[in-house]
């Protein structure tokens, strides 16, 4: 009882086994029958991605309308083609100099491209296609100071000399001063200044504006490819097996049989010539 369940199951193993081989195997696009010297052939066409081996493609032999056919060679052809179109990609960077040499020093001379339609390529880049243009300005404060001298002065006093000044377009306050002693006279035995010079200071607050960067932009072109038919076509032949074409499935035992006798032959020959020499 015991070997007759474990009989069971091993029918049921190979059954499913068999099941799914035959589910597995690619089913033929196309069948063309023929009949070459008397002999009908059938030629079954697969068209299989590249990705997916021939080895799947049945080659048992098969009776067909009461004809045996037998396996006698499998054909393939690659259809890969292959479509290319020119390509221009944009890229921009943002740089701290708009001088030329040193924005295309920062670029990659060539890129890899990968397009979302399955292109891909590489792309050159083209140097005459370069801009550069500011990426925005900004203000920056910094202090002046300018120092003035006013001489001829008839007293050392401050209204004299201007509280404000301008200094290429921003006014500057005055913030110190210095006399000096211009011309002098004697009175009464003793020497008076009579005329001063005064050495004013003036500061203010300027601003000016800086570049904050700048954007390259450059082409980079090219020729890019795709691969748009990724097939092979397999085409499995079959020829009829009857009486005049038994060799295409036995022509290796007409082979072995051929060396058996040129070794026998070889041999005989060897005996006979060994008999008469006497050993």
């Amino acid at each position: 009882m015991k070997r007759l369940k474990q009989t069971i199951s091993l029918l049921l193993m190979l059954s499913l086994v068999f099941m799914y081989a035959a589910a597995s195997a690619p089913v033929p696009q196309e069948i063309i029958k023929d009949s070459v010297n008397g002999f009908m052939t059938v030629q079954k066409v697969y068209v299989l991605p590249k990705t997916e081996s021939g080895e799947s493609i049945p080659t048992e032999g098969y009776t067909e309308d009461g004809i045996e056919y037998i396996f006698t060679e499998l054909v393939t052809k690659d259809n890969s083609q292959t479509d290319t179109k020119e390509h221009t990609e944009t890229v921009s960077i943002h740089t701290d100099t708009n001088n030329t040499s040193a924005v295309i020093s920062q670029l990659e001379t060539s890129i890899e491209i990968s397009t979302e339609d399955g292109y891909t390529g590489t792309l050159e880049l083209d140097y005459t296609t370069l801009d550069v243009k500011t990426a925005g300005y900004g203000t920056k404060s910094y202090t002046i100071i300018e120092e003035r001298r006013f001489p001829n002065l008839s007293d050392a006093d401050t209204s004299l000399v201007p509280k404000t000044i301008d200094k290429d377009g921003t006014t500057l306050n005055l913030t110190n001063i210095s006399w000096q002693s211009a011309a002098s006279d004697s009175i009464d035995g003793q020497t008076l200044a009579v005329r001063y010079t005064a050495t004013a200071t003036y500061s203010g607050t300027g601003t000016r504006t800086y570049a904050k960067g700048y954007t390259a932009t450059a082409q980079y072109k090219g020729n890019i490819s795709k691969v748009t038919n990724d097939t092979v076509t397999y085409i499995a032949v079959f020829t009829e097996n009857k009486p005049g074409n038994i060799f295409l499935e036995y022509w290796w035992v007409l082979l072995v049989g051929i060396g058996v006798l040129a070794v026998c032959g070889y041999g005989s020959v060897r005996i006979v010539q060994r008999r008469r020499r006497g050993y």
